[in-house]
Order: C-alpha cells, then sequence, then structure tokens
C-alpha cells in the first residue's frame, strides 16, 4: 500500500507528505499523510473486518492530533465508519489519492 501511494505521489499532480507516527508507549499509525493541508491518518490491515482492539495507534492519534481523516485501509468488500474511522479497501482508497 505504501509502495503504491509513493507510485501515485511520483507520477501524479498531488505533492502528498508521507511519514508515521509513533508514541513513546509504541502505539503507532502506519502512516501520516498530508494532503493538500490535511492530515489523513492511516492504519494498514491485511484484515477485512479489522477490529477497534488493533486500531490502538490510530485511536491515541485521533485523541491527541487533529486529522481529517482517519482511516483504516483493509481488505473489506464495502466501506464504513466505526468511532469516527473509515474502513476503506486498501485499493479503493488508494484510487482517492489518484
Amino acid at each position: 500500500v505504501i509502495l503504491e501511494i509513493k507510485k501515485q505521489n511520483d507520477y501524479g499532480n498531488r505533492e502528498i507528505k508521507m511519514s508515521f507516527f509513533r508514541t513513546n508507549d509504541g502505539a503507532e499509525v502506519d502512516l501520516i499523510l498530508e494532503v493538500e493541508n490535511e492530515i489523513w491518518a492511516v492504519e494498514i490491515k491485511s484484515s477485512s473486518q479489522p477490529t477497534l482492539n488493533r486500531l490502538r495507534g490510530l485511536r491515541s492519534f485521533m485523541k491527541d492530533h487533529q486529522c481529517v481523516r482517519a482511516i483504516c485501509a483493509c481488505l473489506t468488500p464495502r466501506p464504513y465508519m466505526d468511532s469516527g474511522i473509515e474502513f476503506l479497501n486498501w485499493q479503493e482508497f488508494c484510487k482517492q489519492l489518484g
């Protein structure tokens, strides 16, 4: 997923800054994107229905930082929301960046 985003960033018309987030106690977010002055926090999971327990870092980031979108890019067959987190199929998520 990260390589796909990097590829789109290299060949696309958008300038997307990429970084990651990690707290001292080990909570982390796989990808922090700065997209047109918006912060998107992205957790990448290989499950079709990741549980909120597996998104501890993303939930921690949402509580302590202002982000426009909190996203779990995963294998879900259809998009849905839970506790302020968008669950998107990773391919659909990558299309939104294009």
